[in-house]
């Protein structure tokens, strides 16, 4: 039979580090909420897909109050949800999953560098080009 034990020094330690460097999974020492976490990834692609919570939600045969508590981290998806919610927004399910911004390719990454160009103001976009010229220029 096979016996499971778990030293606690081990895991104590394992926080420890994470918490300290600032991991993904922690942030100033708190466990990551990825309810959360995820209605902010799928709110930033269903809005790079330019869809309503209503349409997603068509697409998805679900309802745009369930898709409203997702978004608001109200409610954790289940696997079934997040293939439909992905088939819903030609997305990869990787893609809605991926809860620190990155990004799987370089569609997706466009889309979410046009919609954060949307708000901003003239002066905002002339450093914002300023710095894309002084990465991508040599």
């Amino acid at each position: 039979m096979y016996r499971h034990t778990t030293n606690i020094g081990v895991i104590f330690v394992f926080l420890l580090v994470y918490t300290a460097s600032g991991s993904r999974y922690f942030q100033a020492g708190v466990p990551l909420n990825y309810a959360k976490a995820f209605g902010r990834r799928l709110r930033s692609v269903r809005e790079a897909a330019g869809l309503t919570q209503e349409r997603v939600a068509e697409r998805a045969h679900t309802d745009a109050k369930y898709m409203s508590a997702l978004e608001n981290g109200r409610s954790s998806p289940t696997l079934d949800t997040i293939m439909a919610l992905a088939k819903a927004l030609n997305v990869r399910a990787d893609d809605l999953i991926l809860l620190e911004g990155e990004d799987a390719d370089a569609r997706a990454l466009r889309k979410r560098i046009e919609t954060s160009l949307d708000g901003c103001n003239e002066e905002q976009l002339r450093r914002i080009y300023r710095l894309i010229r002084d990465v991508v220029e040599p």
